[in-house]
């Protein structure tokens, strides 16, 4: 349990979203799960993967980088800049967001998985 092993667990999280994999997705969530998206809406755990079961929304890419990961005890959080695809099949819409996110783990079982989640716009450039 060290912040390598938190980050790869960020990564990973990341490769199941672009899959649709929402068993693995599943697997690696706590059970207090909640995730604050970007327009505002909020999940909890069921919600969440029933929205990736269902294809609501498809995501094309989705990475991470400028990481920094902290661990107290046997919990971790993760901040970074997330870049993400996305795309809605119900409207068409396509799109790209780059936001500054938080990530919230714990070390359960042997394994981390995700608490919360909550990213927001970057700051404009100029």
């Amino acid at each position: 349990m060290d912040e390598q092993s938190l980050i790869a667990a960020e990564h990973r999280r990341r490769r199941l979203s672009v899959d649709g994999d929402a068993a693995g997705l599943e697997a690696m969530m706590a059970d207090g799960f909640y995730y604050a998206h970007l327009n505002g809406m909020t999940d909890d755990r069921l919600s969440y993967l029933a929205r990736i079961r269902a294809g609501q929304v498809q995501y094309t890419t989705m990475t991470a980088h400028d990481l920094d990961a902290h661990l107290i005890g046997a919990a971790g959080w993760i901040r970074g800049v997330s870049r993400v695809g996305y795309r809605r099949p119900d409207t068409g819409e396509e799109g790209l967001a780059e936001t500054l996110f938080l990530s919230v783990w714990a070390h359960e079982d042997g394994a981390w998985r995700i608490a919360a989640y909550a990213s927001t716009q970057l700051p404009a450039q100029g």
